[in-house]
């Protein structure tokens, strides 16, 4: 009686398999920690007072020739408010 040869994925198939896990998780970890070093960092720059701005009304407007550009919807003004930027 002949037996049969179990037939499945070689072991240097699944050595692989693990190892390429291990290196996804790897890459997804350290990519995840890059977003947030670099989503904190650019938090303060999109900020009215990060970029050096003040808030003002949209009826006022900038106040002088100094602050000649003006950004609305940043964080740190409130409704009504746009940012104003001296360039």
């Amino acid at each position: 009686m002949k037996t049969k040869k179990a037939e499945g994925l070689p072991i240097t198939m699944i050595i692989v398999a693990i190892i390429a896990l291990i290196v996804l998780v790897l890459v997804v970890v350290i990519f995840q920690g890059r977003i947030e070093i670099i989503d904190s960092g650019l938090g303060d720059q999109v900020d009215c007072h990060g970029r050096g701005g003040r808030c003002y009304s949209t009826d006022e407007g900038c106040p002088s020739v100094a602050w000649t550009k003006q950004l609305c919807g940043l964080k740190g003004c409130g409704e009504g408010e746009c940012c104003c930027v001296p360039e």
